[in-house]
């Protein structure tokens, strides 16, 4: 006899991707249009989950305008939201990709990424 599953709750998951030239503007604007994104999305400005969103972009951003920096070139910027259940704002993947030209021989060669698994309660409490 099998046992009875319980549902599965269907989840949505948004996804941000732009693409930036390599400059200092860029870097600064994707960092504004992230914390906008994440603002329509239910992450309001000026809260944890925002600021540390804004420095892992910010700086992500200015690694990949100063280290892959190639004329003519840009870099993107993707982030991806699975949002909580209410109680949490739930799960943000944040990913820069630069074009350095000697990194595209494999795709983890090709792509710097961090991952930012950050729950934050209505009280604003962090756990993981």
């Amino acid at each position: 006899m099998e046992a009875p599953s319980a549902p599965q709750l269907a989840i949505t998951v948004r996804m941000f991707v732009q693409r930036f030239s390599s400059t200092p503007r860029g870097a600064r604007l994707a960092r504004k249009l992230a914390l906008h994104q994440l603002n329509d999305w239910g992450v309001p400005y000026g809260g944890d989950a925002s600021e540390t969103v804004a420095l892992i972009v910010a700086e992500l951003a200015a690694n990949a305008v100063t280290h892959g920096r190639v004329p003519g070139w840009d870099f993107e910027l993707r982030i991806v939201h699975a949002p909580g259940d209410g109680r949490t704002l739930g799960i943000l993947r944040i990913e820069v990709t630069d074009t350095r030209g000697e990194r595209h021989q494999t795709p983890s060669a090709r792509s710097r990424t961090r991952t930012l698994s950050h729950r934050t309660s209505a009280a604003g409490r962090q756990y993981a």
